[in-house]
Order: C-alpha cells, then structure tokens, then sequence
C-alpha cells in the first residue's frame, strides 16, 4: 500500500492546483509546434508532423493512432532523467491511447486475456551504453504491467523478462541482471544467459539468410513490449533504428541483414507469421535523440518524451518524422518504413492514415488526478510507485 505520508502530503496542500492556475488540456490535432529551449546543453526540444491529421477529420476510416508524451523537466541532463515525471509520461501515454482512466484498465486493454501464468518481455536496446533504452522508462513499463488485475490479484513483475542480446550490454545500460523469482522484482539477463541462447528450431528465412531468433523470445515469451530508442543510423542503409530495426537483436545474425530494405521489413513479417505475432506495442525511448552519428553515437538533442502505438510502421514513421525535425539527414535512405507498409502489409506509413495525439506537455498533476490514482491503487488497478509518482509531480506543481 502507499504509505501514510503520501496521503498527509496531499491532505496538508492547500493553494492552486497548477502553476497557471488551469491545467493544460490533452491535446489531438494537427500541429506545427516551433523549437522549444530545453535549457539543458543547450539543445532543443522540438517537433513538427505536417500531414498528420485526427480522428474527427477522418471520416469513417479506422486510423492508427500514435500518442507523444513529452515533459520538459523529464530530462534533467543528456544522462540523467527525472523518473516520476518519466513514470506519469508512460502512464499519461497508456491511458490517452487506451481511453481507459487506471493504468491497469489500461494496460489490460493492450493484453486482453492476460493471465497470472503469461510472460510480457520488454526487447529493449542495449546495444550501445551511451544511449540504450533508458532504465527510468523500462521501470515505468513494468509498474504499468503490475497495475494489470488477473486470476484475483495483480500480474507479478516477475512475470517480466527485460531483455537483449547480451549480459555485458544490459549491465553496461544501467540494468541489473536478475534470474530469481522473487514475484515482486522483474526478470533481467540477455539472450547469452546460461540455459537460454539462439532457438535454432525456429530458425525464420530473410533475403536467403537463416536467423535463428532468441529462446527468450520464441520459448520465454507470451508477449512482447518493443522499447527502441530515438536514433538515426548512419551506416549500413537503415538510415533509422527505431521498433522494426530493434528486432536485429532478436537473432543470432544480425550482421547479415544490413541491406535494411528490404531486409528489415521482411525480418519483421517473419517474426509476426512464424513466431506466434507476440509484439503488442512499440514505445520508442524518445527521451533523447541521435540525429548524426547513430547507432553507436552520444545523444545530441533533448526530446523529452516518448512515442507510443500498436502499430509499429506508423509509429515508427513518427519517429522518423522526429529525427528529420531535429537535424537527422539520413532519413531519406529509411525506406524500409514504407516497404514494411506497402509490401509487408505490417501497418501504415500513409500519415493521412494516422492520428497522432500529443501531450506536449502532459497534463498537469492536479489534487482531483492524485486522488483518482490513489483510489485505483485501492481497487488494485495502479501501483504504489504510481501513486508516488503523481504525488511527486504534484507536490512540485508540475
């Protein structure tokens, strides 16, 4: 349960409920948002989405929606980052792109029939220590999936395998590797952790070349959470790396598949038709960007937020559209996008086809939204961490 000075902090605050007096409303509509200082390095926090357009003008057709999160005190440094604001972007994400009010409700939605015996892996990018996908948002993935009510109680973090290729890579991002079972703490290794490894009896075909992708995926793994990070790749084609790309690190060759289009798409298609279609949502790590110089280079630009969607091509062309807003020039050779659309039938890359929501910045904490969160704590439907988490932002008037 929360603790007893979570509720005398709320029940001693007195005064207004914002810095404004009013908080910002959740936004949904077309827009040109101009550079923002970020004040921190000098860099800036920015984006643009021209031809991206919202539900009410779309007539009848189903789009793919997108939700950008961003809060300008998230990032406190091109290293560091304020984990309760971070925590209530991924929560604000979740439950905008859901409708679902409770984180749980919410998370729920994006697995529906969940039970206490399922595994969620979080295929995160750890590839390149200096920006990996950042261990404040992978914590808020998994106290959303706890918040998840199944068979009588909450889904056990246990049940949560933070994953990517590599042990040394994982520890060396910030993550601690755990195998226990302990219900309460998430599962943490990579793929060469003793009795896992590459699963070559469900070895997939791209371009000619065999992949044999990782137990953890196809034998550990009822569902996958896809955590990219916000980076240009400057080498090899991808021009990008973003959801589709992090899949190169879900088998054992990914040096032979940097043709990238149409290799990436096709890696992708293959994993969703012969490995059980298990991803449920991309969320790109987009709390800061490499615009030049990726994969392996340090972040250059402050973002601030993270991108979230069921469909990983429009998600990913959002993130694109991110990296171009930001000084990216090798996002003319990430073509890979459009083939995933148009010749993998993977989702799409058409921005008249999107409806991309923007919480820029997140709503305020307010005294109403603290107690919303603590009465879905009650009724098991948001964890304890959440609660702390809004009452943080609020408590700073953010």
């Amino acid at each position: 349960m929360y603790s007893r000075e979570i509720i005398l902090k709320i029940s001693n605050k007195t005064g207004n409920d914002s810095k404004n007096g009013k908080p910002k409303e959740t936004i949904s509509r077309r827009r040109f948002i101009r550079d923002i200082s970020a004040g921190a390095a000098g860099m800036a926090l920015a984006t643009s989405f021209p031809g991206l357009v919202n539900t009410a003008n779309s007539g009848s057709k189903d789009l793919s929606k997108v939700v950008i999160a961003r809060h300008p005190d998230s990032v406190l440094g091109l290293y560091s980052f304020d984990q309760s604001i971070v925590g209530e972007m991924v929560n604000r994400a979740i439950v905008e792109f859901t409708g679902q009010e409770a984180p749980g409700l919410a998370w729920g939605q994006i697995f529906p029939g969940l039970t206490a015996s399922d595994t969620i892996g979080i295929k995160i990018n750890a590839r390149y220590s200096n920006i990996p996908s950042h261990v404040e948002v992978t914590n808020a993935l998994v106290e959303g999936l706890a918040s998840i009510q199944v068979g009588g109680g909450n889904f056990p973090r246990n049940n949560i395998i933070i994953w990517d290729r590599r042990n040394d890579e994982i520890s060396a991002s910030g993550y601690t590797i755990y195998t226990g079972s302990d219900p309460d703490t998430a599962r943490c290794f990579g793929t060469n952790q003793s009795g896992y490894g590459y699963d070559s009896g469900s070895s997939i075909n791209v371009g000619g070349t065999t992949c044999n992708p990782s137990s953890i995926l196809t034998d550990h793994c009822n569902y996958l959470i896809n955590l990219p990070v916000l980076k240009n790749h400057t080498y090899g084609g991808a021009g990008v790396t973003l959801g589709m790309k992090n899949h190169q690190g879900t088998h054992h060759t990914p040096q032979s598949l940097h043709g990238c289009d149409p290799d990436i798409a096709e890696l992708n298609q293959e994993i969703r038709d012969n490995l059980g279609d298990k991803d449920k949502i991309t969320i790109i790590d987009s709390l800061v960007g490499v615009a030049t110089g990726g994969p392996a280079g340090p972040p250059q630009f402050i973002y601030g937020g993270i991108i979230l969607g069921t469909d990983t091509v429009a998600t990913d062309y959002v993130g694109r559209a991110v990296l171009d807003d930001n000084g990216c020039n090798t996002i003319g050779i990430a073509t890979h996008i459009e083939t995933a659309d148009t010749t993998y039938n993977l989702g799409t890359s058409d921005p008249a086809e999107m409806d991309v929501v923007e919480q820029d910045p997140i709503a305020l904490a307010t005294r109403e939204y603290v107690d919303k969160m603590i009465a879905f704590n009650k009724e098991g439907l948001a964890t304890e961490l959440q609660v702390q988490w809004a009452v943080d932002r609020y408590d700073r008037g953010l």
